[in-house]
């Protein structure tokens, strides 16, 4: 279990220093807002840019990513909207999934 929550933590920090890389870069041309909180036991971290939005044939309910695998393996969840832009939201428990 101990091996578990380690490859847990690593899997989850991965995804989010490729996010901090993205949007390091995507923040100088002032195209993303990236926003991280802690909330009811979880963490939330949000993208938003100012794009044209998520492609018509995108469907949210059919992951395919390795990033949303891991988000759900680590029993957390993912939120799209591209109402204005796109906006993705992650949030996952602290405390890792045990299972």
């Amino acid at each position: 279990m101990q091996a578990r929550q380690t490859a847990d933590r690593q899997a989850l920090s991965s995804l989010f220093e490729a996010r901090n890389r993205i949007a390091a870069i995507a923040a100088i041309h002032e195209l993303l807002t990236v926003t991280l909180q802690q909330e009811d036991g979880h963490l939330r971290r949000q993208v938003k840019d100012s794009g044209v939005g998520l492609p018509s044939e995108f469907n949210e309910r059919r992951p395919t990513t390795l990033g949303v695998q891991l988000v759900h393996m680590l029993g957390g969840t993912v939120a799209f909207d591209s109402a204005r832009g796109t906006s993705v939201a992650v949030r996952v428990p602290i405390q890792a999934k045990t299972s």
